[in-house]
């Protein structure tokens, strides 16, 4: 063989070596896992994205193109958010149906900082517990963490980070000019069906909302642009509400409340309900210099925010009726182990209550990793499926390979591509979706002692989300106990968050484009997971909590619970330690 042949066979061989390579690396574990993900196009806007964002010097925006970045986003809701288009049913409007409204609101934008209010309103009319507006400034990026992850594409420069510190600052300037417009605020909290207000801090003296501008309150919290509250669904009077409400004495919309005093006196007010005041209300503690400049001080990742709790898990027991009671409110992977010892310590309690209220999550596995092995001593299964729009939005969960093949293999995901999707779900993405399916094997610990006859509760509320959500889910469906409460915020059966940005005013926008319906028959986003005994906090039990803190007592200890928690009473009742409950 010549010395010419060797060389052809050599580099031959070479590129041959390198065609499988890519295959091997780039294509086969597509298929392996039931389709084949093309990968990213390097789109115009993507271009324009990054660019803008390199360029940016926080001069405010057009009105073009706050329109711009308004388009761009609201085509996301269409076109990755099948569960939007199922809303009329329950919340009696839609998203959708308020898109000139939202485009009109946007052409009339003062400046950014009323732009980002207005996109933060429309993100709380998507019934979502994951979705949110997120300003590009420190606090947001080390927060979240989403810029620095390939979700996104970003890799952050010193001098892209000194151009975040600049808008940080520009955010907190104007903070500090919307604060002197607000004289004064009121808030109402939704409570058992009923918006209600503290006048002053003696609990005696406090206000109801009857109508706002003639109308119910339902009808107002439908119609209005304020970013106060998500809208969520109560399933007990069969209505939307938002979790609070504000107002205050200055603004451009005027709004008319009509009020009932505790002593049953009926009076008017006269409000304004503007959504940038109300963003500036709410968020005032965001922008504050103490928070910003501890976020900052080292442009460095911190561990904790200035008011993290210290506590994941406390315990209360009551001996007498051999009660334990553990209130979680965390799932992060950090508390994982302290919160397995504790439920350990007490598994063998013959009544035990896991309370997930205001728990928003955390790592995906936590309830088979930390919680079911503490607490279970049998085996158990789950597993449900879900489908997600495919195109150029949703392709960012999907454009990491190696992210993906983790993530299904930390969250016992599979995935396959197809064009075939339930009846029910509203196709906006023209037949194209991905499908996962989620199992999990739940292994219980044998060597657990407890009574056969054990009762086992988990309560929860509207800010139960994510992977607490979950927790309802399987506890339901595998029968490991009974769920109490209220709808949760859902979205346990979801697969991936994804965020992106808008292409001039770089706001990140985080969103979950799943559509996954539970075993009762419910869409996980737009209702949550269904009690098995409906509680919540009634509005006499609100009265006496609110008591007992002005009292300078425990409120969380079991003995006060028994007085002002229908949820606790409610379980007392079923274990047959009260008589009777609300």
């Amino acid at each position: 063989m010549n010395i010419r042949n060797k060389r052809y066979i050599i580099i031959g061989t070479s590129i041959a070596v390198l065609v499988v390579t890519i295959v091997l690396v780039n294509v086969i574990p597509y298929m392996l896992y039931g389709f084949i993900i093309a990968p990213p196009t390097f789109i115009d806007g993507e271009t324009r994205q990054e660019n803008t964002y390199r360029e940016i010097n926080y001069t405010e925006l057009t009105k073009e193109q706050r329109l711009e970045d308004f388009d761009y986003f609201f085509d996301m809701i269409k076109t990755s958010l099948p569960y939007v288009y199922d809303m009329e049913e329950k919340y009696h409007f839609s998203v959708l149906d308020k898109e000139e409204e939202y485009r009109a609101a946007c052409a009339a934008c003062e400046d950014d900082y009323s732009f980002l209010a207005l996109m933060t309103s429309i993100v709380n009319d998507i019934p979502s517990g994951h979705a949110a507006v997120v300003p590009p400034d420190y606090y947001s990026y080390f927060l979240s963490g989403y810029y620095r992850s390939k979700t996104v594409g970003l890799n952050l420069t010193d001098n892209m980070q000194g151009k975040l510190d600049a808008y940080g600052k520009y955010l907190v300037e104007k903070q500090s000019e919307y604060n002197k417009k607000l004289e004064s605020a009121v808030y109402f909290s939704y409570t058992d069906g009923v918006y209600l207000c503290y006048n002053t801090e003696d609990t005696d003296n406090y206000s109801t909302i009857i109508s706002i501008n003639g109308d119910e309150p339902q009808e107002f919290v439908t119609g209005m642009m304020s970013p106060i509250g998500e809208v969520q669904y109560d399933a007990k009077y069969d209505c939307p509400y938002r979790s609070d409400l504000m107002f205050s004495t200055t603004g451009t919309q005027p709004v008319t409340l009509k009020l009932k005093l505790y002593d049953g006196t009926e009076y008017e007010e006269q409000y304004y309900c503007d959504y940038d005041l109300c963003y500036a209300y709410d968020m005032a503690w965001y922008y504050s210099d103490e928070v910003y400049d501890y976020i900052t001080e080292d442009g460095e990742l911190f561990e904790t925010a200035p008011d993290a709790e210290d506590d994941a898990v406390i315990v209360y027991t009551d001996e007498e009726n051999n009660i334990a009671y553990l209130s979680i409110s965390s799932l992060h992977y950090s508390d994982g182990t302290d919160i397995k010892e504790k439920i350990s310590e007490y598994s063998g309690y013959d009544n035990i209550v896991i309370d997930l209220r205001g728990n928003g999550g955390g790592i995906s596995t936590f309830f088979k990793e930390y919680i079911y092995p503490a607490l279970y001593k049998d085996d158990a299964a789950f597993e449900v499926s879900g489908y997600i729009p495919k195109n150029r939005y949703t392709d960012r969960l999907f454009r990491d390979f190696p992210d993906l093949l983790f993530d299904a293999e930390v969250n016992d995901l599979r995935f396959s591509d197809t064009n075939e999707y339930p009846a029910e779900m509203y196709d906006c993405n023209n037949g194209e979706y991905y499908k996962y399916t989620l199992s999990r094997d739940f292994h219980g610990d044998r060597s657990l002692s407890y009574s056969d006859d054990r009762n086992v509760y988990y309560i929860v509320n509207y800010a139960t989300c994510s992977s607490a959500d979950e927790i309802a889910q399987v506890v339901k469906s595998c029968n490991l106990g009974k769920v109490v409460g209220t709808n949760t915020e859902g979205e346990g059966l979801i697969f991936g968050v994804c965020c992106d940005w808008m292409p001039n005013s770089l706001l990140m926008y985080i969103y979950s484009p799943s559509y996954v319906v539970d075993a009762d028959g419910f869409d996980n986003s737009l209702y949550g997971t269904q009690p098995d005994i409906y509680g919540g906090v009634t509005f006499e039990g609100s009265l006496r909590c609110d008591e007992i803190v002005a009292e300078g007592k425990d409120w969380c200890s079991l003995q006060s619970r028994r007085i002002w928690d229908n949820n606790y009473q409610l379980i007392l009742k079923d274990i047959g330690v009260l008589a009777d409950a609300a």
